[in-house]
Parts: C-alpha cells; structure tokens; sequence
C-alpha cells in the first residue's frame, strides 16, 4: 500500500481497516449467517456451514492472529448458543487468546495479536459496562474503550494514538461492512456493478479517512518505544 494512504488511516485511527483483522472476518461471517439463513437451514446445519466455510477463508488468509481470534470467538459464541449456554466474557477472551497461540505460538510477539485481544476485550466490557446508560454513551463506549486499552499499544509499536477514531469509526465500520462483502462477491462473480458499488464505498471510506487524519489535535505523534507506552499507560490507568 503507498505509504501516504497508510499514514492516513493510522492517523485517522482507522489503521486497521486496511490489515487483515478480526473485523473483516467479522463481516464475512454475518453475511454468510444472512445467506444460511435464507437458505432455511436448520440451526445445527447452519453452524457446520457456517463454521467450516469461515475456518476455510482464514486458511486461505493464513491464519494471520487477528482473524485466528475472531473465527474461534464466533465459533465459540455460537457452541455456546446452540448449547443454550450463557457466555462468560472474559472465559471467553482467555479461551480465544489460547486458541490463537495452539494455532502459531509466536503469535505472542505478533503487535496484530496484542490489538486484537486488547480491542475485543475493550468492546465487551464497555458493552458490558454501559449496557444501561443513554444510547449516546452506548455507541461512543466501545470504540473509546478500544482506543484507550490499545493507545500504549499503539505508542509502542508504531508511536502514532489517533483519539479521533472513536469517531471516525461510526461512520467507517459501517462502509467497510459493505465495502468488504462487495469486493468479496465482484471476485466470486465478475460482477462490474458490484465493484463499482464496493468502490464507491471505499471512495467514501477514504474520505473519512482523510478528513479525520486533517483535523487538528485528532491523533498524537511521538517516538515509538517504551517511554510512549507508558505515558499512555498512564493515561488509560
């Protein structure tokens, strides 16, 4: 990816819309659930489907950690659903963040494996947490959450903390759970209005990008390291 484009999404707090992340197996599964479901399968059906079509496409990726993590996850929620069972949030993170390393064990140095962990954990419990409070705070919660448990991350790894992507993601979550799946059926079918759609989507995925990474005191700069893990550290404690 040109290196100005990459620049824009990390200042803009949308850096990981471009890699290979939880999110995007995220979309993949609900559209594919969308299809089983208009298939009139049965729930037990519908999982085996569901399930093996997934486990297939992070194969194709490569297991990369994130989308590692996000499959087991699904693939654990719904054992849990079919069993009638009620989900234990922080079971179900340690479970996932296990099945992760049985798959690649050097994912424990993987910065994709910390996000990712970091962020699902920070969505759940703001979920959680807020469950109660006005719908402002319950749209806001969550990506404020995750942008404070992964800013030492952040810090660390690439010295780049975009406060302005807890805003910036409402409006790009939401292209790119069209954006992805469209791409995805122009590949399968060939299909020239179905590129232009995911296009246009991107296009409008950019420019949010873009704009939040332009508005001043949106992201904060500084020498990746030690030093700026604990300043945001300290921050989040």
């Amino acid at each position: 990816l040109d290196a100005e484009l990459r620049e824009r999404y990390t200042r803009s707090g949308l850096a990981h819309l471009l890699s290979i992340s939880g999110l995007h197996v995220a979309f993949f599964a609900a559209w594919l659930n969308v299809l089983l479901v208009r298939c009139r399968l049965g729930s037990r059906a519908r999982f085996a489907a569901g399930t093996l079509v997934m486990l297939a496409y992070v194969w194709l990726l490569g297991f990369p950690a994130p989308a590692t993590r996000s499959a087991a996850m699904l693939a654990l929620l719904d054992v849990a659903r079919l069993r009638q069972r009620v989900v234990a949030p922080r079971g179900l993170v340690a479970l996932t963040a296990l099945c992760v390393l049985w798959v690649d064990p050097w994912a424990i140095q993987s910065i994709g494996a910390w996000l990712s962990v970091a962020a699902v954990a920070a969505v759940i419990w703001a979920g959680r947490a807020t469950e109660r409070s006005p719908r402002v705070v319950r749209v806001l919660a969550p990506a404020a959450a995750a942008t404070l448990l992964t800013a030492p991350i952040t810090a660390y790894a690439f010295g780049t903390v975009a406060p302005i992507g807890v805003v910036a993601n409402l409006a790009a979550i939401p292209l790119a759970g069209i954006a992805v799946p469209g791409l995805m059926a122009a590949l399968i079918f060939s299909s020239t209005w179905l590129a232009a759609g995911a296009g246009l989507c991107l296009a409008l995925l950019d420019w949010v990008a873009q704009t939040a990474a332009s508005l001043a005191g949106g992201h904060f700069i500084m020498i990746e390291g030690w030093r700026a893990a604990a300043l945001w550290a300290g921050v989040l404690l």
